[in-house]
């Protein structure tokens, strides 16, 4: 009865929120510093032996107060920090990651504001936030909420995970003045 049990529930696959969050500044050639964030990403499958899942995609979307500005995975990257500069040792374009069954996977994703499809020209850039921007938008608050989404191939459930960063006025000076900084991220 228990494997038949096991066989009929399949993979069983959590998210867990990440311990830190990178946020940065990143210039693409030619424009504006842009808001984007890394983190890693961690899941455990405890589905019974045989039932593998694969991560098909993730991404995140981090508020200030109300307003959410939603970023898609891009690239498995790790930071590199050599003083107070923040570089990447790029692993691999962001793709579908297997989780096998009774098994656990982390890895460090760079994620990036994709445009809005099938939206009017106003809104469909609305995820795209300017280094300068953002600073002006957290002055005001004390806390930034990270929503954290990986979807499962086979699945129509989602899986969800939040996470909270505090923004002190050490974690506010750190952003404006490196243009980056890793804040501990309080699960929620």
């Amino acid at each position: 009865m228990f494997q038949l049990v096991m066989f009929v529930r399949g993979a069983k696959v959590t998210l867990y929120p990440p311990q830190q969050v990178l946020i940065f500044a990143h210039t693409p050639q030619g424009t504006e510093a842009r808001v984007h964030v890394s983190a890693r990403m961690t899941y455990v499958n405890t589905g019974y032996i045989g039932h593998n899942a694969v991560v098909q995609r993730e991404r995140m979307a981090f508020r200030i107060g109300a307003e959410a500005f939603v970023q898609e995975w891009e690239s498995f990257a790790i930071p590199v920090v050599e003083g107070e500069t923040l570089t990447w040792d790029k692993q691999d374009e962001a793709h579908p990651v297997p989780i096998n069954a009774g098994s656990a996977t982390s890895h460090q994703t760079s994620f990036t504001p994709y445009p809005i499809r099938g939206v009017d020209d106003n809104r469909k850039f609305k995820h795209f936030l300017s280094w300068e921007e953002f600073i002006k938008k957290i002055e005001p608050h004390d806390h930034l909420l990270f929503d954290w989404v990986a979807e499962i191939a086979g699945s129509s459930k989602p899986r969800r995970t939040k996470c909270r960063i505090e923004l002190d006025d050490h974690v506010k000076a750190h952003l404006g003045h490196k243009k980056w900084e890793a804040v501990q991220c309080w699960p929620q």
